[in-house]
C-alpha cells in the first residue's frame, strides 16, 4: 500500500495534466515530491551536537577540502570550467583527465609518510585551470603564453604556500593536478598537427 502523500502527488499530477499540460504537471509534481521528501527526512533524522570529547574529524582528515568555503569554491570552478572543456575535448577525454588526476594524487598521498588523507576536487580543478590555458592555443609548436602565466601564478603560489604555510590544504595535490592538466593539454594540442 502506498502512502497517502504519494497518492496525493499522483492525483495532483494527473489532474494538472488534464487541466493544463504534462510540463506543468511534472513541474508541480516534482516540487511537491521534493517538499514531501524533505518533510520525511526531517522526521527520520536525528540531529545532535558533537562535543569536544567526541571525535574531531578535522584533526585526522582534510574533510571536505579543509572547509565548506574551499569545497564550494572547488565546485564552482569545476562547474564553470568543466562543461567548456568537456565540449572542447569530449566526454571521454574529460573523464580521463579527472581519473588520471584522482589516481595519481591518490597514489602520491598513499605513499607519503605520515597520516594523510585526501578528499576534494582541488587537484582536478588545477588540472582544468591549466588545461583551459592551453585550449585556445593556435600554434601547436609553441608553449602558449597563457599557460606560462597561469602556471607561474597558480603553481608558483602553491609551491610558495607549500613551503611557507602549514594548513590542511594539499598544495602537492594542486601542483600534481595542474601539471597533469598542462601536460595533457600540450599533448592533445601537439596531436592535432
Amino acid at each position: 500500500k502506498n502512502p497517502k502523500s504519494d497518492v496525493t502527488v499522483l492525483l495532483i499530477t494527473f489532474f494538472l495534466t488534464i487541466i493544463f499540460d504534462l510540463t506543468v504537471a511534472i513541474e508541480v509534481g516534482l516540487i511537491i515530491a521534493c517538499l514531501l521528501f524533505m518533510k520525511r527526512m526531517s522526521e527520520t533524522t536525528d540531529v545532535k551536537a558533537i562535543t569536544d570529547d567526541e571525535i574531531d574529524l578535522n584533526k585526522e582528515f582534510d574533510f571536505l577540502s579543509t572547509n565548506l568555503e574551499h569545497y564550494t569554491n572547488n565546485m564552482i570552478l569545476f562547474l564553470l570550467v568543466g562543461p567548456l572543456l568537456e565540449e572542447k575535448y569530449g566526454s571521454q577525454r574529460f573523464l580521463s583527465i579527472i581519473a588520471i588526476v584522482a589516481l595519481v594524487t591518490g597514489l602520491v598521498h598513499i605513499f607519503l609518510p605520515g597520516r594523510t588523507a585526501l578528499l576534494g576536487a582541488s587537484g582536478v580543478d588545477f588540472a582544468l585551470i591549466l588545461l583551459a590555458s592551453v585550449t585556445g592555443s593556435r600554434n601547436n609548436n609553441a608553449i602558449p603564453l597563457t599557460l606560462i602565466i597561469v602556471a607561474v601564478i597558480y603553481i608558483g603560489q602553491q609551491v610558495y604556500e607549500g613551503l611557507t604555510i602549514a594548513d590542511n590544504i594539499s598544495q602537492l595535490t594542486h601542483i600534481i593536478g595542474g601539471s597533469i592538466g598542462a601536460v595533457y593539454g600540450m599533448a592533445v594540442q601537439k596531436g592535432k598537427r
